[in-house]
């Protein structure tokens, strides 16, 4: 792997960069309020920048316009211009892509992370095109069985949580179930202990999508539904008694810090996807002092994981967005959004979906409308 400054590394093997790009991307992967945007915290910003240069060095020609469509995004008006010319070219290699060998692989999962970066910078609607596209292209070579390729996780962990995010507030199927036990014994840079989990999440997405098929085909009473329902309480037993396997280096090679944005990202994970399951079986307005009780399990944690580190973990937006569903008050659920997204606090856009993705469930509830988790992404059809 690649050490020292990037801006002098490349001056010699990137033709076609001035000194302002060289500094943006030296400031995007250098830069410690640039690196902490995407991993847990210090113990995990060597590696991260590792594979970050390599990849610029080894594979330019497939990632170098993603990474400059992300660092232009975070530059002045005249660089976000740019930016939008250099992400058109970057998705339009990642949608051409032709995976030949395993350098292909981790070029391809570089590419589709520094694109959704972008997205998160300046867009929105493209969240899960992109997540989908290149999960896509990655699948047949991170199924069960094949080739896995551990030194990535954190960057593959960030797209999977993204998609499986969308798709539950969407209502849509997942692409990539991620179930290898290399994956769920590794702590991760981006999801901590979680790796495990996210396959529980992937279950609880597809039971989504069936019960959403179920009510628009009318069948709420068809003979199927006890099958489902009784799938259901399967899933949210497992995730009732999930734990992550907790290492014991845990509290030794990690700073205090880290773990407790781990430990906090683990409860609130858990709880969340818990707080979906009740929605799935009882609508928005009934059964709301467990709902309640949940809500206010998930804000109470991040609360108190941001006052003893001073900063909001990683990866909590889905646990975010789920308690603030259930936050009534709409001063408080903005403020809540807006202090406590790990994203939102580097993307005012990405804060402001949000914002109008809650209070569209919020306007449905309010006309009195009958609303189950898996009617949400009926009602949030725009923001796609």
């Amino acid at each position: 792997m690649v050490e020292g400054s990037i801006g002098q590394t490349l001056l010699s093997t990137i033709e076609g960069l001035g000194q302002p790009e060289l500094d943006l991307l030296n400031r995007t992967i250098h830069q410690d309020d640039f690196t902490e945007q995407f991993v847990i915290g210090p113990s995990f910003y060597h590696g991260h920048r590792q594979k970050l240069v390599f990849h610029l060095l080894s594979s330019r020609r497939i990632v170098l316009d993603a990474y400059l469509a992300f660092a232009l995004s975070c530059g002045d008006q005249a660089q976000v211009n740019t930016s939008y010319k250099k992400a058109a070219s970057a998705l339009f290699t990642l949608r051409s892509i032709q995976i030949k060998d395993h350098l292909d692989i981790t070029s391809c999962l570089m590419l589709g992370w520094q694109l959704l970066h972008f997205v998160f910078q300046l867009g929105g609607r493209e969240i899960l095109q992109v997540c989908s596209q290149t999960l896509s292209l990655l699948k047949p070579h991170y199924a069960a069985g094949k080739h896995f390729e551990t030194s990535h996780l954190s960057f593959l962990t960030s797209i999977v949580l993204t998609e499986t995010a969308e798709c539950l507030m969407m209502t849509k199927l997942p692409t990539l179930k991620l179930h290898h036990a290399e994956a769920s014994s590794q702590i991760d840079g981006c999801v901590g202990l979680c790796t495990g989990f996210l396959l529980h999440l992937y279950d609880l997405a597809a039971i989504n999508v069936d019960m959403q098929n179920r009510s628009r085909q009318g069948q709420c009473k068809a003979k199927g539904l006890p099958d489902l329902r009784t799938k259901l309480e399967g899933v949210r037993l497992e995730i009732r008694d999930w734990k992550p396997q907790l290492q014991t280096k845990i509290f030794t090679k990690f700073t205090a810090l880290e773990v407790a944005h781990m430990l906090c990202q683990h409860q609130i994970m858990q709880t969340a996807a818990l707080l979906i399951i009740h929605r799935l079986q009882h609508r928005f307005g009934k059964e709301d002092g467990t709902a309640s009780a949940l809500a206010c399990t998930i804000l109470s944690q991040i609360d108190l994981t941001v006052h003893v580190t001073g900063k909001s973990p990683l990866c909590v937006d889905l646990p975010l967005i789920v308690a603030c569903l259930e936050v009534e008050d709409d001063s408080a659920r903005e403020q809540r959004l807006r202090s406590l997204s790990a994203i939102g606090r580097h993307s005012a856009v990405f804060c402001d979906r949000i914002k109008s993705m809650v209070m569209q469930v919020w306007t449905a509830r309010r006309q009195g409308r009958i609303v189950f988790w898996h009617d949400i992404g009926h009602l949030l059809s725009r923001f796609l």
